[in-house]
């Protein structure tokens, strides 16, 4: 809603309570369901559907899908075998490589980044790896022992940041404002 909210008047704009209390009951209590789509943290603005672009022509909002999500047959007899998993990940992987630069990824030491990073330093179209990777000043994190371990193992240039609390507070409205919405997690950053 940033952009929206430069040409929205001061005094109209309203925090949607419901909006905010679901986000953070999403974020933090079990079972809390999924906020409602379309919400916002703001009164009289709404979220675009999944998969839709908006227009704005004289007083109307014109929305048009431009992307759905096909489902695989369901009534399928077998599972993907390990190797049929393995094969359609790497691929996805590597087909998102841009082959003109070197590629920086983010590496959190946790399986999903640890995955890709081995995938794309294994690649033969990669020429240079670099991540990006945070520490927390205040605790033990043992994903960012993995990473370090595994930027070492596959060669790839860490860029480690270490987050403090100070440094959250001193940068947190600079988060707001990029993510559109309120932190609920330091996880998030």
């Amino acid at each position: 809603p940033k952009g929206i909210l430069t040409a929205w008047p001061n005094d109209a704009r309203k925090v949607n309570g419901r909006s905010v209390a679901e986000f953070i009951l999403g974020a933090h209590a079990f079972a809390a369901g999924t906020p409602r789509l379309g919400s916002s943290f703001f009164e009289g603005i709404s979220a675009l559907p999944p998969g839709h672009c908006g227009r704005v022509e004289a007083d109307q909002v014109k929305l048009r899908q431009y992307w759905d999500l096909p489902f695989a047959d369901t009534n399928q007899a077998t599972s993907p075998t390990p190797e049929e998993i393995h094969d359609v990940v790497t691929k996805a992987i590597v087909d998102r490589i841009p082959e003109e630069t070197g590629v920086c990824i983010g590496l959190s030491g946790g399986l999903d980044s640890s995955i890709v990073a081995c995938v794309v330093a294994d690649s033969d179209r990669t020429q240079k790896l670099s991540a990006a990777s945070v520490r927390y000043s205040d605790e033990n994190n043992a994903d960012f022992e993995h990473a370090k371990y595994l930027a070492g193992e596959k060669e790839i240039t860490l860029f480690p940041t270490e987050i403090t609390k100070d440094s959250l507070l001193a940068d947190i409205d600079k988060c707001i404002t990029a993510m559109d919405g309120p932190l609920d997690t330091v996880r998030r950053v």
